[in-house]
């Protein structure tokens, strides 16, 4: 799944729970290829977690280049597992992509 960033626009239009990213971060907890539970944390079906994790998505969609390295770069230390789930599921998305476009050449 291909998760997009929402416009001001839509935020406005509906309360800002990004249901994309929550149903993402849920099979990333749930239902992962590495299947290493040592790094999962709390449910996020609270509300208030909900507009949280959405909100995070938006301000990190906002970040620069060394914003995020600090952010991936932490993210490896704290759970290097779920950081290579989210990896090989966008090296699996990537791939799905370019075949779609035509394959390789």
């Amino acid at each position: 799944m291909r998760l997009k960033p929402k416009t001001y626009r839509e935020i406005d239009e509906e309360a800002f729970i990004n249901r994309e990213v929550i149903d993402k971060v849920d099979y990333i907890e749930e239902d992962c290829l590495l299947h290493d539970d040592s790094w999962k944390v709390k449910d996020t079906e609270e509300e208030q977690e909900q507009r949280h994790i959405s909100e995070l998505w938006r301000i990190a969609d906002n970040m620069d280049k060394r914003e995020l390295l600090t952010i991936c770069s932490m993210s490896v230390r704290k759970y290097p597992f779920a950081y290579l789930q989210v990896l090989a599921e966008w090296i699996i998305e990537e791939l799905i992509e370019k075949n779609r476009r035509g394959g390789y050449k």
